[in-house]
């Protein structure tokens, strides 16, 4: 069962660096990158996350590979273009549709593994200890109310 979903994970890849070579995305990511995650927001455009923990982003409108955040340790994008990530796997921010950055304010834990987004409305974080987070968008006080979930 591994080995075909690393197949198919190969294939992906392979297909996605073929694609990526026909607009000459390449040119503008190092020659050696491993690629640690991928996911594509809306308007068809790809974020990647490398083996050194550099966030890029293809624009579509400027038609080149951005450098966005270094430090990254997981990412993810949500069905309406807001970007989840944690760097350095300690702080936890959030891209909006403005392009701007803002740190969220979960203070429970100081160590998170990964982090999933709905939208900007709602993101989903574990800790090492498998621990779910829940942060749930407030627009009043413009902040996320978080709810905790334990493993065991």
């Amino acid at each position: 069962m591994i080995r075909s979903s690393t197949v198919y994970t190969d294939r992906y890849i392979s297909n996605l660096n073929r694609q990526v070579n026909e607009v000459n995305l390449i040119t503008t990511l190092p020659k050696d990158v491993g690629i640690k995650k991928i996911d594509v927001g809306q308007g068809e455009d790809i974020w990647i996350l490398d083996d050194d923990g550099v966030l890029y982003h293809w624009s579509t409108i400027r038609k080149e590979i951005v450098t966005m955040a270094k430090s990254v340790t997981d990412f993810a994008v949500g069905m309406d273009g807001t970007v989840a990530v944690i760097t350095s796997y300690k702080f936890l921010y959030i891209r909006n549709m403005n392009v701007l950055w803002q740190r969220l304010n979960e203070v429970r834990y100081d160590v998170y593994y990964s982090i999933s987004i709905c939208d900007s409305n709602t993101i989903f974080i574990t800790t090492f200890n498998l621990d779910l987070i829940k942060g749930v968008y407030n627009s009043y006080t413009n902040t996320y109310n978080w709810e905790y979930g334990k493993y065991r």
